[in-house]
């Protein structure tokens, strides 16, 4: 692990419950040995009144690959209720193109996957999340076992699909905001698109189904040639533009959860008067992160 620019150190005179650090910076993750090849910068921002107890959010950002103005844009939110914000950046250069962050890098190539070209768990980009977190435990000293995530845009279709290849990690609650186009948890339908050929027990997979999960997007992201918007067959048929696409998202999810015998815990959200705006679509979801 390298060192990162701290810059507010822990009180000289802790009080019980004081964290290791305070206040805003950087650090470097490397995974060893699975993906010592591909580092992973984290921001992060402690506000003064955390304590170890506080609760942990995971901001995934979006294609531009911008984790330090995904942080930037929340740290008055953390600050205000006292929640510990980290933002890990999957850069081009390690993560190179939708593959290897959209799609989680399960295969060497997630549009045209096989089982040949599935790839060993430990190098998928989804696997460095846990290892992530414990690893922020350790170096802030905070106790919180399990973290809440916030996805928008490509950092939603990532978390989505996060939550599906890995039912078992340690996520509390997940607001998956804005995806252009979504993994339906149907082992009958293809990767990207479902589940099939990823090889994934269904009964792993559609756990999630019970999880306090909640899909959401602006009320006016309704724009079909948005920019990076994807246009196939298989996109289309969930909906024009995303408000369609969340919608129909929701429903099927629903409709797979009652097929299954699967208590279906989520919730979808619209938010009034608000387009395809990472800021606006974040203070909609924190407020009903941390009320």
């Amino acid at each position: 692990m390298l060192a990162g620019c701290y810059k507010a150190e822990r009180p000289t005179d802790p009080a019980p419950g004081a964290l290791q650090t305070y206040g805003t910076g950087s650090y470097t993750f490397v995974w060893a040995p699975a993906q010592t090849d591909r580092p992973v910068q984290v921001f992060y921002h402690i506000p003064a009144k955390a304590t170890t107890l506080s609760p942990v959010l995971i901001v995934f950002h979006g294609a531009g690959r911008d984790a330090a103005s995904s942080r930037d844009a929340l740290i008055d939110e953390s600050e205000e209720k006292g929640f510990i914000l980290l933002a890990p950046e999957f850069s081009n250069a390690y993560f190179p193109g939708s593959n290897e962050y959209n799609l989680g890098g399960v295969f060497s190539d997630g549009e045209s996957p096989s089982s040949a070209s599935r790839r060993p768990e430990d190098r998928w980009t989804f696997s460095l999340i846990e290892p992530l977190f414990a690893d922020a435990r350790s170096r802030f000293r905070f106790e919180a076992t399990e973290f809440d995530a916030f996805g928008h845009s490509a950092g939603s279709q990532f978390l989505h699909r996060l939550l599906l290849f890995k039912p078992d990690l340690p996520i509390d609650q997940a607001v998956c905001n804005a995806a252009g186009w979504y993994t339906v948890p149907d082992a009958s339908v293809e990767f990207p698109y479902g589940m099939g050929t990823t090889g994934m027990d269904p009964a792993g997979f559609q756990s999630v189904f019970s999880e306090s999960v909640r899909v959401s997007v602006g009320a006016l992201d309704t724009d079909p040639n948005s920019f990076d918007l994807r246009h196939t067959p298989e996109a289309d048929a969930q909906g024009s533009q995303r408000v369609e696409r969340a919608q129909y998202f929701f429903q099927r999810c629903g409709q797979l959860a009652q097929l299954a015998g699967i208590p279906y815990q989520w919730r979808l959200s619209v938010w009034p008067g608000v387009g395809h705006d990472f800021e606006a679509s974040a203070e909609m979801a924190l407020n009903l992160l941390y009320p």
